[in-house]
């Protein structure tokens, strides 16, 4: 993908949305597609369906926390938004975390409140494309062959 690709399709976008706090999961949703792209590129591309070790390090290393709070974040929030469109509370058990929720207060993407988790929507945005806009090397290297602008002869 190329620079302007990824500022067209995806920063851009993301940018606008995050301008709107009844957009946060809508927000975190893109992000966390985007930071998982970013991480398997970083790995040399798509290898199985799930995530190892090392890309939720990168993920981790992407929003600024540990790897351990950044699995929590991906059980309760990427997979709860993508799979069933809801905050993922039951994977937490085995965890200290004991609730999930978004804010849209300071500067922290992900923190722990207490025994709670809190994504901050905007922060967890300006993270991702800061990482991301740092690392030409990876964006370019994430596969966009088949994503095609459509051809002028083709009307919405």
């Amino acid at each position: 993908m190329t620079r302007d690709e990824f500022e067209t399709w995806f920063a851009g976008p993301v940018e606008n949305l995050k301008s709107n706090q009844n957009n946060g999961f809508i927000v975190i949703m893109l992000c966390c597609a985007m930071v998982e792209a970013y991480a398997r590129a970083k790995d040399g591309g798509y290898s199985g369906r799930r995530l190892k070790k090392k890309h939720i390090e990168q993920i981790a290393k992407c929003i600024g926390i540990s790897a351990d709070l950044a699995q929590v974040f991906w059980a309760a929030f990427r997979h709860g938004l993508f799979h069933r469109l809801v905050l993922q509370g039951r994977t937490l058990k085995a965890t200290q975390v004991n609730g999930v929720f978004i804010h849209h207060e300071g500067t922290d993407a992900v923190k722990l409140v207490g025994d709670e988790l809190a994504v901050n929507p905007g922060a967890l945005a300006d993270a991702v494309l800061s990482a991301l806009r740092a690392d030409i090397t990876a964006i370019n290297a994430i596969d966009t062959a088949e994503i095609r602008s459509p051809s002028p002869s083709v009307q919405p």
